[in-house]
């Protein structure tokens, strides 16, 4: 076998591809074999005979000559029941063979050099990031199609096939996962093509009476290879149990169109051709295997018709609406309101029949989860904003990268930050950040029900409970905090496709030294690509349409002081009398150890309440410093004067001294002079 492409050449077959369905049916074949060889051999002996085939004939196998009587006997054998795999595919089972064994075959049959194939196309139609594995790792899926041909030499003359394939590739590595589709798309193809030859190559698995077919050859339908009959002065003659030659264009009779075997809609067809050639409805029910009623019914009808239930009784009439409200209430789940119908109405039916009875509702309900209205803002209206995660290699490290990505509305005009984690304070330090780069805010803030942000969103009562730090937030700067619907993101598809683009755009296949550098690229991005670009929905560039009509539109700041410099929480006193706020230490009365206390940081100053009164007021330092800012008194009888003293000359604090008189102290186990005379041994 010769294997060349055009495009990607490759031999590997997917061991998965295209599966083909299969149709059930317990209708004996040797009646359809001689009806069809008897209306066959009738309608080609009242037509002229055709026209010699010519040496590159690519018609049907039936009119060309050239193959060994061997290898008529091997395409025209049934196909061996023990090479079909099964698997499942959404609701059913699908049978299909795999490719090492139809390439196997084709060997076999035509000889190592008696066939060929050649790839035509071979082109990738999608790649996109997607989780995979149970873990939910990030990784690919990839899709082709490919066109393939097959030639294949039967003695002086040569066949050609053609058949077209499609394969997904799913691998954490990019490469693997074109691979793997690229190889599946081929080798499809190529089934494909070569199912045109007959059975051994999987076109049994459409016949109806070989789809339940034993293995055994006894129990399985033969079926002779339409070619047979061309070598006939070469090879035995038939028997006339085969199916007759399937006729060419010039021969075309009642049977033309029925390949293998008839479908109810031919079979109607045959049973009228019947009765006008003199056969009766008797005759015709036992020729076709079925009942003499029904041969009488489908003739009075004059035409086929699927089986009509519309006017069976069923224990659900009567009960549409209350089914119907059911259904939507429960968002589709039949087998809840199978068990509210059980329960409220005492109705017993199956799940199937509950199925069916939703099934209207169901279709109407899926479109409308799909289906979405384009909503556009006017300038200043809305900024959406959503987090990312990307995997981004930084100083050789393979890092994992939370993008925040806000965009306006009106202009679609964004800020990205970068962050390496998700937290509450990140979705606020970028929307300030992006607040000041604007120099406006917008009237809403659109995000999705993160719980930093948003504490609970009932989708059934419609009931929104937004986080008090985030609602503090938004008191602050003004704007109307507003959540996506629940599992629905496309009510914020602005963001969404914005997280995407910056994804493939601006991080996708780079490397970065250090997590700067990834934030210097990303600054030098959005300013020169992302903000100058043409936009796709609204024609223009992002900064000229901000600059034109939203930037006038936005809420102004008027000087107004970060949020983040003004917090308040909860922190618990340390054995050392000091809460740690910020990455810095600061001292409390030391009868408040083990106590929680609030701090609030306003104006630069850090203040530590307890029991609504200020216990200490110190001079807010900068973050992540590890120092340690002690007030005089609040370490009397821990520690001598002078240690306090040294402390604070070597950090050139200065803290206010607050009268404790008002504090309870709490009754320590032993006396603090024992804890000050350990320490001045230390020190």
């Amino acid at each position: 076998m010769a294997i060349t492409s055009t495009a990607t050449s490759t031999a590997t077959p997917a061991t998965h591809s295209a599966p083909i369905r299969r149709s059930v049916t317990s209708r004996p074949a040797s009646a359809l074999q001689q009806l069809r060889a008897s209306l066959s051999q009738e309608a080609a002996s009242a037509q002229p005979s055709p026209p010699p085939a010519t040496p590159h004939d690519q018609g049907a196998l039936g009119s060309v000559a050239g193959f060994s009587t061997r290898q008529i006997a091997l395409l025209s054998a049934p196909l061996d029941r023990a090479n079909v795999r099964q698997r499942e595919q959404g609701r059913s089972r699908v049978s299909y063979l795999e490719g090492w064994q139809v390439i196997a075959e084709a060997n076999r049959i035509f000889g190592f050099d008696g066939w060929q194939r050649s790839t035509l196309i071979s082109r990738c139609v999608a790649e996109h990031e997607r989780p995979i594995g149970r873990d939910r790792k990030n990784g690919w899926g990839v899709t082709y199609i490919a066109r393939v041909r097959i030639t294949i030499t039967a003695g002086q003359r040569t066949l050609i096939r053609e058949g077209s394939g499609a394969g997904h590739g799913i691998d954490s590595d990019l490469g693997l996962a074109h691979e793997s589709a690229l190889k599946e798309a081929e080798t499809d193809a190529t089934k494909r093509a070569l199912m045109t030859f007959g059975n051994p190559f999987g076109l049994a698995l459409y016949d109806k009476c070989q789809a339940t077919a034993k293995t055994e050859p006894e129990a399985t339908r033969k079926l002779s290879h339409p070619a047979a009959d061309t070598t006939s002065t070469t090879s035995e003659p038939t028997t006339g149990k085969g199916l007759a030659p399937l006729p060419s264009a010039h021969t075309a009779g009642p049977m033309a169109l029925l390949e293998g075997v008839m479908q109810t809609p031919e079979e109607v067809a045959v049973m009228r051709q019947l009765l006008e050639r003199g056969w009766s409805q008797r005759r015709i029910a036992r020729e076709l295997g079925i009942s003499r009623h029904t041969v009488s019914r489908y003739l009075a009808l004059g035409t086929w018709q699927p089986y009509d239930s519309s006017n069976r009784a069923s224990q659900l009439d009567g009960h549409q609406a209350w089914l119907q409200q059911q259904f939507e209430q429960h968002h589709g789940n039949a087998e809840v309101v199978r068990q509210e119908l059980l329960k409220h109405k005492g109705i017993e039916v199956s799940l199937r029949t509950v199925e069916r009875a939703v099934q209207v509702w169901r279709e109407a309900l899926r479109q409308s989860r799909q289906a979405t209205v384009r909503y556009e803002t006017r300038p200043g209206q809305q900024l959406q904003a959503d987090f990312g995660e990307l995997w981004v290699l930084i100083g050789g490290v393979r890092t994992k990268v939370h993008l925040c990505v806000l965009t306006l509305g009106y202009s679609r005009r964004q800020v990205v930050r970068v962050f390496r984690h998700q937290r509450q304070q990140h979705w606020l330090q970028a929307l300030e950040e992006a607040f000041r780069i604007w120099n406006g805010v917008p009237e809403q803030v659109l995000v999705d029900n993160a719980k930093a942000l948003v504490t609970l969103h009932n989708p059934r009562t419609g009931e929104l409970v937004i986080n008090p730090v985030f609602a503090a937030f938004a008191r602050h700067w003004g704007f109307t905090p507003k959540a996506c619907w629940p599992h629905r993101p496309q009510t914020k598809g602005k963001d969404e496709r914005g997280v995407g683009y910056v994804k493939r755009s601006g991080l996708a296949g780079h490397r970065f030294d250090t997590w700067g550098q990834m934030e210097g690229h990303l600054e030098w991005w959005n300013r020169e690509i992302a903000d100058v670009r043409i936009h796709g929905t609204t024609g223009e560039r992002p900064l000229e349409r901000f600059q034109r009509a939203e930037a006038a539109a936005l809420l102004p700041l008027n000087g107004k002081p970060s949020y983040l410099a003004e917090q308040e929480f909860s922190r618990r006193v340390a054995k050392d009398c000091c809460v740690q706020v910020e990455g810095n230490w600061y001292s409390v009365p030391a009868a408040l150890v083990r106590q929680s206390v609030t701090v609030q940081i306003r104006h630069q100053q850090v203040m530590i309440r307890q029991g609504g009164r200020i216990v200490a007021r110190h001079s807010r330092q900068a973050a992540n410093q590890r120092s340690r800012q002690v007030i005089a008194g609040h370490w009397a009888g821990l520690v001598p004067q002078r240690a306090i003293d040294a402390n604070q000359s070597g950090n050139g604090a200065v803290a206010e001294v607050v009268v404790l008189d008002a504090v309870r102290r709490s009754a320590l186990a032993r006396p603090l002079s024992d804890y000050a005379a350990v320490v001045a041994e230390v020190g």
